[in-house]
C-alpha cells in the first residue's frame, strides 16, 4: 500500500525524475535494508528483535514527517471507499505492460530467490555461517541495481529494457556456473552483472508504461505493476524453497535460473517483434 501512494506522490511532485527516483530509492533501500540487517544479526545484540525496533522506528519518524507533506490530489468525499484497491492497467498501455510483464516476472523471480536462498547457497559454497556475507552478496545485487539505474538514466527506455534483459539473462548464466563450481568470486560477478540487469529492467519498465498513465490512473496502474512484481517475488521462491530440500541447492539453483532466463528472452522476442510491426520499412530513426 505505502510503495504505491508513495511512487504516485513522486510521480505527481516530479514528473520529469520521477521513474529515475522511484528505481533508485526502491534499490538504495533494499540495499540498506539488506547490509544494515545483515549487520545488527552478526553484531548487534538481540538479533531477532533489534532490525524490528530499528524499522518501527524509521516507520515512526517517516509518518510524522508524511503528516506535514502537502497532498498532491484534489480531495474528494468518499474516505472509507478510498480505499478499495484498485489495480488497473489503462487500454493505451495495455500492449507495452504485456510485453514487460515476462521480464518483470524475472527479475523479481530473481530478486526473491536472493533474499530467500541465496544466503543458503553462499554458506553452502563458503562454509560461513557469518550472516552479513550473504546480506553483502543480496546486497551486491541490489546496490549494482541502484547504480546502474542512475548511471543509465539517460539511456531511452527501449534501449534500457533491453540492455537490462540481456545482462539480467548472462548475469544469472554466470551465477549458475560459480553455483555450480562454488566459486564466489564468479557467483559474486554474477550477482554484480544480474543486478545491473535487475536495475536497468525495473527502470526501464517504469519508464515504458508510466507515461500511457493518466494522473487518476497512476496508482492504478503501479498496483498492477506491483502485484505482479511482489507475487513474482514471492511464489517462485516459496516454491524454490519446497523443491531444495528434496533436489538441492544447487540443482533448485539451476530449475530458477532457467526459468528466469526464458522469461527475459520472452520479453525479448515479444519487444523486438513489436518494433518490427511499428517499423515495418526499417528502423526507428
Amino acid at each position: 500500500m505505502a510503495i504505491t501512494t508513495l511512487a504516485a506522490i513522486i510521480l505527481d511532485t516530479d514528473k520529469e525524475r520521477a521513474p529515475l527516483l522511484n528505481s533508485f530509492t526502491a534499490f538504495a533501500g533494499l540495499s540498506a535494508g539488506t547490509l544494515g540487517a545483515g549487520a545488527l544479526v552478526t553484531f548487534a545484540p538481540a538479533p531477532e528483535q533489534l532490525v524490528f525496533v530499528v524499522l518501527l522506528v524509521f516507520s515512526v519518524v517517516e509518518a510524522a514527517i508524511l503528516w506535514f507533506m502537502p497532498e498532491t490530489a484534489t480531495t474528494k468525499p468518499g474516505a472509507l471507499a478510498s480505499l478499495r484497491p484498485r489495480v488497473h492497467v489503462p487500454r493505451v498501455a495495455r500492449a507495452t505492460f504485456v510485453a514487460v510483464t515476462p521480464v518483470n516476472i524475472a527479475s523479481w523471480s530473481l530478486g526473491g530467490f536472493y533474499f530467500s536462498l541465496m544466503p543458503s547457497v553462499v554458506r553452502s559454497a563458503t562454509g560461513t555461517t557469518l550472516p552479513i556475507v550473504g546480506g553483502l552478496v543480496v546486497a551486491t545485487l541490489t546496490l549494482s541495481g541502484a547504480v546502474a539505474v542512475v548511471t543509465l538514466r539517460k539511456l531511452v527506455p527501449e534501449k534500457m529494457f533491453i540492455l537490462g534483459i540481456v545482462t539480467l539473462a548472462l548475469g544469472v548464466l554466470i551465477t549458475l556456473a560459480g553455483v555450480q563450481y562454488q566459486n564466489v568470486g564468479v557467483m559474486l560477478f554474477g550477482t554484480l552483472v544480474g543486478g545491473i540487469g535487475f536495475g536497468t529492467v525495473f527502470s526501464g519498465t517504469l519508464r515504458s508504461v508510466l507515461p500511457y498513465a493518466q494522473p487518476g490512473e497512476r496508482a492504478g496502474l503501479l498496483s498492477a505493476y506491483f502485484v505482479v512484481g511482489y507475487l513474482s517475488f514471492s511464489l517462485p521462491a516459496l516454491a524454490a524453497g519446497f523443491l531444495a530440500p528434496i533436489v538441492g541447492l544447487t540443482q533448485t539453483a539451476d530449475f530458477y535460473g532457467i526459468f528466469v532466463i526464458l522469461l527475459a528472452i520472452t520479453s525479448l522476442a515479444i519487444t523486438i517483434l513489436r518494433r518490427r510491426r511499428a517499423y515495418p520499412g526499417g528502423t526507428k530513426s
